[in-house]
C-alpha cells in the first residue's frame, strides 16, 4: 500500500483555517489602509479596513476588543499613531501597518463682535506670532496656520487704546467680543401703572421693567404711575420683542402694609429702533409675601458693604429689593416662577469681594453667606517682572493693566498667570515697554468658565446669563510693577 493511500485512510491532508485558507503558507493581508488618513487638530474618528485570509488568528493594536471575523473597525485618534495588524496561523505570521496624522496646527476662521452679539467690522485682530488681520464688515477674520492653544488679542476700532486678550484658546471658529457696542439705537417705552396702594411715593416704590432676549432695563415710576424706560437697542436690530413687568414695593426703613403693594405684567410689547412706544400701561394684582432670614460673613480684615435680594422673573427681569446689612430679614414677593437670589459685597479699599447666592426657597431661614476673599499678586508691588501672576480660588479671571493713560489691557485666562506679550504690530501705543511703570489687578470669577465661553461677552461672559445659581467675584487691591522683558 502507498504512502498517499495510508495517510488518506488516517484522515492526512493540507490543514485548513476557518476561513478554508491553507495553513501551509502564512496568512495573506491587503489593502490595509485608514480613512481618513489625516485628521484635524484635537483628533477624530478613523476606519482601519483589511483584506485578509489564512489566518487562524487576528489583532490589531491600538483597537479595543477582538477584530477577529472582522474586516474594518472604528478608532479614535488624538495624536499621530501607527497601526499594526497581525494575522498569525500554523506556518508563521505576518503583518501590516498603516499610519494616520494628527494636524499640528489649525486655520482659525472667526468672528469679532460687540458684547451684544452684533458684528463687529474694521477691529485689529492679532493671534501672537501671525500678522494682524482685519475683521471685515460681517466682523468675520481668517489667521492660518496657528498653533493651539492660542492668544489672540483684539483692539476695538472705536477705541484703539483699549487691547482685549484672550489666552489660550483652542477654538477653530471663535467668536471675539469684549468691546462695548457702539451705534446702538436709542429708544423708550412709556405707559402707566395703575393697581396697588397708591399714591407711588413716600415708603412705597414701583419699579418698571422690560425684558427682552439678550438684557433688560428698568426705571422707577412717577408717584401718579406715570414711567418713561429709556432702551439701548442693538446695533443690527430694528426692533425689540419682550415684556413689561412692574411690582410695587417697599423703600428701605419704610413701614408698608403691605409690603407688597401689587405685581403686574403687560405680555408681547414690540418696540421699534428710533421711536418711542407710548401707552404701555400695565396693572397691579395683589401679590403676596414671604421672607429669607440669616447673615453674610465678609473675608477676615474686610467690611460688609451691603446684603440685598434680587428676584428673577421668568421673562428674564431681575429687580432688586431693599438693601439690609447682616443679619438680615428680606421680604420677597410670591410670584409664579420666581428665583430669589442674594448678593452680598465686602471691601478693603480698594479690594472688593462680590457673591451671589442662590437659588433660595420663600420662608428659607438661617441662610449664611460667606464671601471669598480676591487674589493676591505674586509681583510685589513696585516689582519687576514680564509675567504676571497669582494665588486664590481656581477660577476664571480677568487681568487688567494699565499704564496712567488711556492705554488699557484686559487680559481673559483660566490659567493663574499671564505672560505679557509682544503687541507691537497692534502699534506702539500698545507696546509693553522696558523700564516702564504699570498698574495690575485681578478679578476672580466663580464657577471657572473656559476662555471660549467668556470670549464673547468679556466680565458679562463670566457672569451668568440669569442669576439662578451661586457666583462670586472677587477683585484685588490694584499694585504696581515694572516691566522688565
Amino acid at each position: 500500500m502507498s504512502l498517499f493511500v495510508i495517510l488518506s485512510a488516517c484522515g492526512g491532508g493540507t490543514n485548513k483555517t476557518s476561513d478554508g485558507g491553507s495553513t501551509d503558507q502564512k496568512p495573506t493581508v491587503t489593502d490595509f489602509a485608514a480613512s481618513p488618513a489625516a485628521v484635524p487638530y484635537g483628533g477624530g474618528d478613523v476606519t482601519l479596513s483589511w483584506k485578509m485570509s489564512g489566518a487562524s488568528s487576528l489583532t490589531l493594536s491600538g483597537a479595543t476588543g477582538s477584530v477577529a471575523g472582522k474586516t474594518s473597525v472604528s478608532v479614535h485618534v488624538t495624536s499621530d499613531e501607527t497601526f499594526t495588524l497581525t494575522a498569525k496561523n500554523s506556518a508563521g505570521t505576518t503583518t501590516a501597518t498603516t499610519s494616520v496624522t494628527v494636524a499640528t496646527s489649525i486655520n482659525v476662521s472667526g468672528h469679532a463682535v460687540t458684547t451684544d452679539g452684533a458684528p463687529l467690522p474694521n477691529a485689529t485682530v492679532l493671534v501672537l506670532g501671525k500678522p494682524k488681520v482685519t475683521s471685515d464688515a460681517t466682523g468675520a477674520f481668517t489667521v492660518p496656520d496657528v498653533t493651539p492653544p492660542y492668544t489672540l488679542a483684539l483692539v476695538d476700532p472705536a477705541n484703539a487704546n483699549r487691547a482685549v486678550i484672550f489666552v489660550g484658546l483652542t477654538a477653530v471658529t471663535p467668536t471675539i467680543g469684549g468691546v462695548s457696542p457702539s451705534g446702538a439705537g436709542i429708544t423708550a417705552i412709556s405707559g402707566t401703572v395703575t393697581g396697588g396702594v397708591t399714591p407711588y411715593s413716600g415708603a412705597k416704590n414701583v419699579q418698571v421693567s422690560f425684558a427682552f432676549d439678550g438684557g433688560f432695563d428698568r426705571t422707577t415710576a412717577a408717584a401718579d404711575g406715570t414711567y418713561l424706560i429709556p432702551v439701548s437697542v442693538p446695533p443690527g436690530q430694528t426692533q425689540l420683542e419682550g415684556q413689561l413687568a412692574a411690582l410695587e414695593d417697599c423703600n428701605p426703613g419704610g413701614a408698608c402694609s403691605p409690603y407688597f403693594g401689587g405685581f403686574g405684567v403687560k405680555d408681547s410689547v414690540t418696540l421699534v429702533s428710533g421711536t418711542q412706544l407710548t401707552g404701555q400701561n400695565v396693572t397691579l394684582g395683589a401679590v403676596g409675601a414671604g421672607t429669607l432670614t440669616g447673615m453674610s460673613v465678609p473675608p477676615t480684615g474686610y467690611s460688609l458693604l451691603l446684603t440685598e435680594p434680587a428676584i428673577t422673573l421668568p421673562g428674564g427681569h431681575v429687580l432688586v429689593l431693599a438693601k439690609s446689612m447682616s443679619p438680615w430679614t428680606f421680604q420677597v414677593p410670591l410670584i409664579v416662577g420666581v428665583r430669589y437670589n442674594i448678593f452680598s459685597a465686602a471691601s478693603a479699599s480698594p479690594s472688593l469681594s462680590f457673591a451671589g447666592f442662590g437659588p433660595f426657597t420663600a420662608g428659607q431661614s438661617a441662610i449664611s453667606l460667606e464671601l471669598s476673599a480676591p487674589p493676591v499678586a505674586s509681583v510685589p508691588n513696585g516689582g519687576s517682572a514680564s509675567t504676571l501672576g497669582w494665588t486664590g480660588p481656581d477660577a476664571s479671571y480677568v487681568v487688567s493693566v494699565t499704564d496712567g493713560t488711556p492705554n488699557k489691557w484686559m487680559f481673559y485666562t483660566a490659567d493663574s498667570s499671564v505672560k505679557l506679550p509682544d503687541l507691537s504690530p497692534l502699534g506702539a501705543a500698545l507696546t509693553f515697554v522696558s523700564g516702564a511703570t504699570y498698574a495690575q489687578s485681578f478679578i476672580a470669577f466663580t464657577p471657572k468658565k473656559t476662555v471660549e465661553e467668556s470670549a464673547v461677552k468679556g466680565v458679562q461672559g463670566y457672569l451668568p446669563k440669569s442669576y439662578g445659581n451661586n457666583f462670586t467675584l472677587e477683585e484685588s487691591l490694584k499694585t504696581s510693577f515694572v516691566f522688565t522683558p
